[in-house]
């Protein structure tokens, strides 16, 4: 640049010497401002200190843009350290001209490569600077270094080297472009055949000629002698299997024994652990053996998985305390039983779903998210009554929804005691009810034929005579039933399409509510009853009754299900017009 002839020569000494004295007690471009012994005041070496502030992006072969972004982004648009078109000239003018001066690897492959994506001065000649600053940090010594220190040296030589190749690329540099494979290559075979840095950084540095796509010859070497050195090792073992996999020219024969051989190591993982973490492990081998039909060890999966006891789970069963007060509860009740009949009083029963408000729900879903970001990274596993994992929360969405289930089961918990309080006091004051009242009352809309009626009553009487687990079996398939007449009566396609696809088979209720839930119904009763009793990430309690997972059944549970049911008799009616939609009705709330 022409402003560099006007900057001081001595100035720009200084500030080089600074740096290098700095850079050669720093693991890594970013820990070399930790190192500076920097002014008070905004001087030339605090200027060029920012450029050690960006933060880098992945490399991307053929793509420069955007490589260097600002650490920090404020919700008024500043940033720091700011872009790099927006650098005063005479600072611009002090970074080039201090990239040029610079003699240790890391500051001087930063400044250079700054210097080129910023297009100053010849950007060719700063790539090619950058290039061969980056091919020397691996070389650099680091015995100097704590053992956290020696691990960031060795991440930033494996960053380096394929930031290296990334430019050379970029200027179609091929002797560059070769010697940062080479380097790569000769980093990962003699860091296996010495003492390793890690694993990790093996693999770091075997990937940059995978995503160069490297000949087979040249890579798969590697990545067996990887897979050898680090045999004890699953999480590597995994990885290095997944960048073999990447490698173009593999046979079908190839790729289907080394997915075999993720499997295997995930089971011999799995058989090194006990309990919760066994059982993990063997969840993620039946996946992977499932997604590629690999039916044998599926099969020998989950004789393993049957054969883990809930004892050997090691679970710890926690509870929440939850203090109610007497006059809320009192007030609730008094609200159900002084109804002016029975009929009433079982219609203020479904004013609002046990499990809340589903906008609510979500909006608790999300700030307990952000006030506890570390714990909702984790996955989430839901076991069923046999102790099997019934299903696994991974992906972000699937988090959000398992955590929004956790919700809905809190707050019917909390609700249940009220409810079956509730419903003995129904009893006690109008009881005993005919059953052919009740069935009346429970049939008095369309969807619910006159048998299906009876049914429920007796299901209700059964409860109410003290029958709480006999209530509980008759009535889970009668709340599907009454899923299914709805959807019949609307009509909706998905319940006579499937049975024409699948004879003797039926859609489950959990495949029935998300097209009922579309065509009008409530979805906060919706989303209840689903993830009461369908759900594999709620209580799936319908299921878990009826596959004999629960050997005990309790007044509360049934009061739970009996809720359910009485919303789909009575509190859903069903419109003429327009042929295909819902009305939900219900009672008003209580005051509370």
């Amino acid at each position: 640049m022409d402003d560099e002839n006007e900057l001081d020569p001595d100035l720009v000494i200084e500030v080089a010497r600074q740096i290098d004295a700095a850079a050669k007690q720093a693991a890594d471009a970013n820990e070399l401002v930790d190192r500076f012994h920097l002014p008070e005041d905004n001087g030339p070496l605090r200027s060029v200190a920012m450029a050690f502030g960006y933060s880098e992006a992945k490399p991307k072969s053929g793509k420069s843009e955007g490589h260097f972004g600002p650490c920090i982004s404020l919700n008024d648009g500043s940033q720091y350290p700011p872009p790099l078109d927006q650098l005063p000239p005479e600072e611009s003018a002090l970074w080039e001209a201090v990239a040029n001066a610079v003699t240790e690897p890391v500051a001087r492959a930063r400044l250079n490569d700054i210097a080129f994506e910023a297009k100053w001065g010849h950007p060719g000649k700063h790539a090619r600077a950058a290039i061969e600053s980056y091919l020397s940090v691996p070389a650099r010594p680091t015995h100097h270094f704590d053992e956290a220190g020696k691990l960031r040296a060795n991440i930033a030589a494996v960053k380096s080297l394929a930031r290296a190749l990334d430019l050379a690329r970029l200027i179609k540099a091929t002797d560059q472009s070769e010697a940062a494979l080479a380097a790569a290559e000769k980093a990962a075979a003699g860091a296996m055949n010495g003492t390793s840095p890690g694993p990790g950084v093996v693999l770091g540095l075997i990937e940059i000629l995978v995503n160069d796509a490297a000949p087979a010859d040249r890579v798969l070497p590697l990545l067996e002698k990887a897979r050898a050195v680090y045999t004890g090792n699953t999480f590597i073992t995994v990885a290095a299997i997944d960048l073999q996999l990447r490698v173009a020219g593999l046979s079908r024969e190839q790729r289907e024994q080394l997915r075999r051989d993720t499997v295997q190591t995930w089971i011999a993982e799995a058989e090194r652990n006990s309990g919760a973490v066994r059982m993990a492990h063997l969840e993620t081998a039946v996946k992977i053996a499932r997604k590629y039909s690999f039916n044998d060890l599926v099969d020998e999966i989950t004789g393993a998985l049957q054969a883990i006891t809930v004892d050997e789970l090691g679970l710890v069963r926690s509870s929440l305390p939850i203090e109610i007060p007497r006059e809320a509860v009192e007030g609730y009740l008094d609200h159900i039983t002084g109804a002016s009949s029975w009929h009433d009083a079982l219609r203020l029963l479904i004013s609002a779903p046990p499990s809340g408000n589903v906008d609510s729900n979500r909006s608790a879903v999300a700030e307990g998210m952000s006030l506890a970001p570390l714990r909702a990274l984790f996955p989430k596993v839901r076991l069923g009554g046999d102790g099997l994992p019934r299903y696994t929360a991974s992906s972000e969405d699937e988090k959000i929804e398992w955590q929004l289930a956790e919700i809905e089961i809190r707050l019917a918990h909390v609700q249940a005691p009220l409810i079956a309080e509730a419903l003995r006091r129904i009893w006690r004051k109008w009881g005993p009810i005919p059953e052919n009242d009740l069935a009346s009352f429970l049939s008095k809309n369309s969807h619910v034929q006159q048998a299906l009626g009876r049914a429920l009553a007796r299901d209700f009487l059964r409860h109410f005579g003290g029958d709480a687990e006999g209530a509980a079996y008759s009535t889970a398939p009668r709340v599907e039933a009454l899923a299914r007449a709805i959807t019949l009566a609307i009509p909706l396609p998905v319940y006579r399409t499937q049975r024409e696809k699948t004879p003797g088979q039926y859609p489950g209720l959990g495949a029935l509510m998300p097209g009922l839930i579309e065509a009008g119904l409530d979805e906060s009763w919706g989303r209840y009853i689903t993830t009461l009793l369908a759900s594999p990430i709620g209580e799936n309690l319908r299921n878990e009754l009826l596959h004999g997972f629960v050997s005990e059944v309790g007044e509360l549970a049934t009061a739970l299900i009996l809720v359910a049911a009485l919303y789909l008799a009575i509190g859903v009616q069903l419109r003429e017009d327009p042929p295909n939609d819902i009305d939900s009705q219900a009672a008003e709330p209580p005051a509370h």
